[in-house]
């Protein structure tokens, strides 16, 4: 199987254990997404939630496809030997099977470079809330299209 195929496989079935991780878990999720004070916004939330609640934020660039399901799944900072993918599948499964330990909360960073991405990952994990940063007019109309079907609010960010 050549290394394409498997980058697929990896995906899809990294996005449906990030899925049941959300519905077993069932984790207060806080969105954010935008072209411009992603980082900064969720760093800022995370710093003032870290002390109160269990939580964990989007680590470094896994804002993406593959990287939004990874801090769905684990805690993980970067993609480390040929045996991580083992590692994350065996831990998620476990997780998944036996009750563990699970913050109560998570941040998500969710960066959409070409079209279908923000579907994409919204397809795996909602939130009740999202945080809107300098969004194009296509975007934005999509979600406001969705609002209800998405059962989602807006928060409109301050343009300085």
């Amino acid at each position: 199987m050549n290394k394409e195929k498997i980058k697929i496989y990896l995906k899809w079935f990294i996005k449906k254990l990030a899925k049941w991780t959300i519905k077993r878990y069932q984790p207060g999720v806080i969105a954010i997404t935008g072209s411009v004070g992603k980082t900064s916004t969720k760093e800022a939330i995370y710093a003032v939630l870290k002390n109160c609640r269990s939580v964990r934020a989007t680590k470094g660039n896994f804002n993406n496809e593959i990287g939004l399901p990874l801090t769905i799944l684990g805690d993980y900072q970067k993609i480390e030997s040929k045996f991580f993918w083992v590692k994350v599948i065996l831990i998620s499964l476990a997780r998944l099977i036996i009750k563990m330990k699970y913050p109560e909360i998570l941040i998500l960073e969710y960066a959409a470079d070409k079209p279908g991405d923000m579907k994409y990952l919204l397809e795996i994990g909602w939130a009740r809330c999202r945080r809107m940063l300098n969004f194009s007019v296509g975007r934005k109309l999509w979600l406001v299209r969705n609002l209800k079907l998405l059962n989602l609010c807006l928060i409109p960010a301050l343009q300085f």
